[in-house]
């Protein structure tokens, strides 16, 4: 949820007027619309954007990729941009004017914040376009869900690493006793979380969580499952290289003995699994409804 910058305004964070400008010019204000003097600007130039790209193995978009080792990727990228500084910073007149050196280029972070009217973070993809930004200060307010594991029950000590995807501003929690994650952050009713959420003894989590304030959502956790592959060929084991299907991104090894063991496996209805070795195949399907799951691949 943004603030209402104009009858007719742009996204939520900054409002675009004008021809292209090459210097930018911006007003805080708060969220009566009054300007706020005194107000710390700082900006930074923010060109890596950790989901840019689709997934390499699954097409999807990064944010929509549910594969953890995947998304732990997106993370560090999301890290490696957090670590740089900020370029600089200026403070708002009695207006609440404030005026960014010539020249920017690129994406621009900027944050915006005030003691008492709180503060703002937002996304300019194009400062050579933008002819005045206007940032509408917002106070903390907290945001919650709760972490369970399959039967309902609360997890303590449930890890949650992210960031807001509007602003790409990391977050970091722990969920308490009663399973439940509290987020205090600068948005007005709503706010778009992408984060892995992990717990010991259950299958780690990638979710994408819309909050509303006063609201507690849920992320159900579940146990890891195991998968054992047999490959045979005229009654005899044999080896093979093995494929599995069901999930975001396939699970593949080669089996040993005529064997071959996952471990830690989200549960799902029903999963493929395809054997080949040289001109031999096999194709099988399994329910990882229970804790421990096994299939023959006979091969053909």
């Amino acid at each position: 949820m943004g603030p209402a910058l104009a009858e007719h305004g742009p996204p939520p964070g900054a409002a675009l007027a004008g021809e292209r400008a090459h210097q930018v010019t911006g007003q805080v204000v708060d969220l009566d619309g009054s300007p706020i003097a005194g107000a710390v600007v700082e900006w930074r130039a923010r060109s890596l954007r950790p989901a840019a790209d689709p997934c390499p193995i699954c097409d999807r978009e990064l944010f929509d990729c549910d594969d953890v080792a995947t998304a732990r990727g997106v993370l560090a990228r999301a890290g490696e941009a957090e670590a740089v500084p900020f370029q600089g910073r200026v403070t708002t007149d009695l207006a609440g004017a404030f005026t960014f050196p010539e020249g920017l280029e690129g994406e621009l972070d900027v944050r915006a914040a005030h003691p008492r009217a709180g503060s703002r973070r937002l996304l300019a993809e194009d400062p050579q376009g933008l002819a005045r930004l206007v940032i509408q200060l917002v106070p903390e307010k907290p945001f919650s869900f709760v972490v369970l594991d399959g039967e309902g029950g609360p997890i303590a000590g449930a890890s949650v690493a992210g960031f807001d995807e509007e602003t790409l501003e990391p977050i970091a929690a722990a969920s308490d006793q009663r399973g439940a994650v509290t987020l205090t952050v600068a948005k007005p009713e709503q706010v778009a979380l992408w984060a892995i959420v992990e717990a010991p003894g259950f299958v780690s989590s990638v979710e994408r969580l819309e909050l509303i304030a006063g609201d507690e959502k849920a992320v159900v956790l579940t146990r890891p499952r195991a998968l054992v592959i047999r490959t045979l060929s005229g009654g005899k084991s044999i080896d093979a290289d093995v494929e599995v299907s069901g999930y975001a991104h396939p699970r593949r090894t080669r089996t040993r003995r005529g064997t071959a063991r996952f471990e830690g496996l989200p549960p799902v209805g029903s999963l493929e699994v395809v054997a080949s070795e040289g001109r031999q195949a096999a194709r099988a399907e399994v329910s990882l409804s229970g804790m421990l799951a096994s299939v023959g691949a006979r091969m053909i």
